[in-house]
């Protein structure tokens, strides 16, 4: 993974580029029955909910992931849901189209 300090020093539409990425490697992750990223997830999420470029859409759905980081214990298809949906509302702003989801 890319450090933060790294990340949060990315031109903004290269780093949610690579945010989209990190969300999807976090998706699998938890598919497989990893352990979650809570951290380093909350602070993407974080993150994102600060950018305000995208609109309330994907603020919201960034601050419920942040908040979902900051349980004890979130349940891990909760969460993996979360991520999903960040995933695919950032995907919406940077407007990338369905075919493209998958690369």
């Amino acid at each position: 993974m890319i450090s933060i300090e790294k990340l949060s020093k990315l031109p903004r539409k290269t780093r949610l580029r690579k945010i989209v990425l990190l969300l999807q490697a976090e998706e699998r992750e938890l598919q497989g029955g990893g352990e979650p990223h809570r951290n380093y997830l909350g602070f993407i999420c974080g993150m994102l909910a600060l950018d305000g470029k995208c609109g309330p859409g994907l603020t919201a759905t960034a601050e419920a992931c942040r908040r979902l980081c900051e349980e004890g214990a979130p349940d891990p298809v909760r969460l993996r849901r979360r991520v999903n949906r960040l995933r695919h509302a950032l995907l919406r702003c940077l407007g990338a189209e369905p075919a493209e989801w998958d690369l």
